[in-house]
């Protein structure tokens, strides 16, 4: 976590919130999902993340949200995705 600048919250959900990052080496800006291990259990959408991160993976296409990289640690979930229209998400 200590190599991406947090620049703010851009979306909360039942299982987390999506921040506005920025890389501190190469500058570029990614949209980092933060679950909650927890909730995603507690409402049964296990599942669901689950086909929402295989879609990720495997999409390549500049208008659709793909996932960079993803980590775990003990409650939470990480995912770097593409910050989609950028300039509408800073203003």
């Amino acid at each position: 976590m200590e190599e991406f600048e947090q620049i703010r919250t851009i979306g909360t959900g039942a299982t987390g919130i999506v921040k506005l990052v920025q890389d501190k080496q190469t500058r570029h800006h990614y949209a980092m999902k933060i679950v909650d291990k927890q909730k995603v259990i507690e409402i049964r959408q296990l599942d669901k993340i689950m086909s929402e991160k295989a879609i990720m993976e495997a999409t390549d296409f500049p208008f659709l949200v793909s996932l960079y990289h993803h980590f775990e640690v003990r409650h939470f979930v990480f995912a770097h995705v593409n910050a989609l229209l950028i300039a509408e998400l800073i203003h």
